[in-house]
């Protein structure tokens, strides 16, 4: 290896010590999560390289020798801090978690000051204030209130009252009649006569359901018959032979084709003829107005 080779050598493993260096801080710092082990075994292995090549430069041969005394130092230093942090005892780590100790506490601590009236959710974004009387004075109105859904219907006396009927003006006359508070309650005024509410008016009748149209009906036996006979003629005529389906057979078909022409032609009536097409003979159907006779 000549003499500009080995500078070009010792140049690049100089870049390379530098930035190993700059990786153990930030894993001594908390930045890098794991020793740079891979590339301190590259830098390793180029020192010993290098150690078993002779440079006759004396200046690059004296950079050389710098960077190895340069490099066992650090492999000290770097041995001794891996050591205490395995052991607990590195000193920027302890700061680091007495400050988050500290921190902790200055929370629990905080959050101990929080006045008694108020309530703290179990994520500690949520306070609520809670005045049981307006409370208990807000169930009593919803309670009062009818449903929207339903409409309060007053009450219907069958038989009028044996004694004077009490009319109760405010929801305090009520709450004294019927509890007895401290307070004398107000006199309520009586009427000589009972008060009958009238009942409400009676739900109007449903309509009924309209009536569902009635199936057109289908062929008579007389032309299931017809059809049958005519179809069987045609089949013994036909070129090729031809399967004759049976009476059952044509009269579904036929009340089927019958059903669908009704609704597709309403007030028409619906015949049925037997022709032959590339000889076979074919059952086609066809609408008749209802003023003609067929």
């Amino acid at each position: 290896m000549d003499v500009q080779e080995f500078g070009a050598q010792v140049d690049d493993l100089e870049k390379k010590l530098d930035r190993l260096r700059a990786l153990y801080e930030q894993y001594f710092q908390g930045i890098e999560k794991i020793e740079p082990t891979i590339l301190r075994h590259d830098v390793e292995k180029r020192f010993r390289v290098l150690h078993k090549e002779r440079c006759h430069n004396t200046a690059v041969r004296f950079r050389f020798q710098t960077l190895i005394q340069r490099h066992t130092t650090l492999m000290s230093h770097w041995q001794r801090v891996c050591r205490e942090i395995e052991e607990g005892t590195y000193e920027p780590h302890i700061k680091r978690a007495e400050r988050m100790i500290a921190k902790e506490e200055a929370a629990k601590a905080e959050a101990g000051r929080e006045p008694r009236g108020h309530r703290r959710s179990a994520t500690g974004d949520l306070v609520i204030d809670i005045d049981l009387g307006a409370a208990e004075e807000l169930l009593d109105e919803v309670d009062a209130e009818p449903e929207p859904d339903e409409p309060a219907r007053p009450p219907v006396l069958s038989e009028p009252p044996s004694g004077p009927v009490a009319r109760v003006r405010s929801l305090n006359d009520l709450r004294a009649l019927l509890f007895e508070s401290d307070g004398p309650p107000s006199r309520p005024a009586v009427s000589a006569r009972p008060t009958v509410v009238p009942p409400g008016p009676a739900p109007a009748a449903r309509p009924a359901p309209a009536a569902r149209p009635s199936a057109p009906a289908g062929p008579g036996e007389d032309k299931v018959k017809a059809i049958h006979a005519a179809f069987a003629d045609a089949a013994r005529k036909a070129p090729a032979p031809v399967q004759v389906p049976s009476p059952d057979a044509i009269r579904r078909s036929l009340q089927k084709e019958t059903e669908r022409m009704s609704q597709k032609h309403p007030g028409q009536r619906v015949e049925f003829r037997v022709d032959v097409k590339d000889g076979k003979p074919i059952i086609k159907s066809f609408v008749v107005p209802a003023g003609n006779k067929p």
